[in-house]
């Protein structure tokens, strides 16, 4: 019962009326408990997918890293990238058919084995006929010989090849310890031997020759596989080609040691 001051008035509240209350504290419905403990395991495979497509990403990044800096490839990919985003030569725009070449650089290492050789070149021959360029020729194809792995009847058989105008020969070599005095003699014996075969040399009888190093050691780039820090200059005085990019690379080998 209440009262009023300006009147008087009794009232009878029923029991069964009277709404129960919640009490704070009773335990939270079920079927929210249940929506609740989904969301959040939902949200933890979001978070551990992220977090593991993240670390993927990370590892990736840091080995590609790791490559560029192990192999040098600083030396050069800032200029590679520095050419992807600048415009072609108005050059390029220029009427009439492009004319694109294909460089085959093969580290060609048989390790002495004829028989492999003969059968290798006999299978790229019937390859190699297949195709032809505009005007006709057959891939040319480079074999960049081991000089220390002489062997005349592998110089014979590749000789045939550059004869059937399949290709040419030139100089790769493996070494290490070398000085340019202990390097030089048998650079020279190397070359010698190519020639008797008519490799490593022009229609008049010039020294002239592309080289590849073995390990990736030219110039002495690894310290490890060379030997000689002037062997650039020693490969030019023998008769390397070409000259002007031998250059550049004397400069960017310099820089990428310091």
């Amino acid at each position: 019962m209440w009262q009023n001051d300006s009147y008087s008035e009794t009232c009878d509240v029923s029991d069964e009326l009277t709404p129960a209350l919640p009490l704070i504290g009773r335990a939270p419905d079920r079927a929210c408990s249940e929506a609740t403990r989904r969301r959040r395991a939902a949200l933890n495979v979001r978070q551990i997918s992220c977090l593991m497509l993240l670390g993927i990403v990370a590892v990736y990044i840091a080995a590609t890293a790791a490559r560029i800096y192990a192999r040098q490839y600083y030396v050069f990919l800032p200029d590679y990238v520095r050419r992807c985003f600048v415009a072609p030569a108005a050059s390029a725009a220029r009427p009439g058919p492009t004319h694109i070449f294909f460089l085959f650089v093969d580290h060609f290492e048989p390790d002495w084995d004829t028989e492999r050789v003969a059968r290798w070149a006999d299978r790229y021959r019937k390859l190699a006929v297949r195709h032809h360029d505009s005007v006709g020729r057959v891939p040319q194809h480079t074999w960049f010989y081991p000089g220390e792995q002489l062997d005349p009847t592998i110089l014979a058989i590749l000789q045939r090849l550059t004869l059937d105008g399949f290709g040419e020969v030139e100089l790769h070599y493996h070494h290490e310890g070398d000085t340019a005095e202990t390097l030089a003699p048998s650079l020279r014996y190397s070359i010698a031997e190519f020639q008797a075969f008519g490799f490593l040399k022009t229609v008049t009888g010039r020294t002239a020759f592309a080289f590849v190093h073995g390990n990736e050691g030219l110039d002495n780039a690894d310290g490890e596989y060379c030997g000689v820090n002037n062997e650039l200059r020693l490969l030019h005085s023998l008769g390397c080609l070409p000259r002007v990019p031998a250059a550049v690379g004397e400069r960017h080998l310099r820089r990428a040691r310091r």
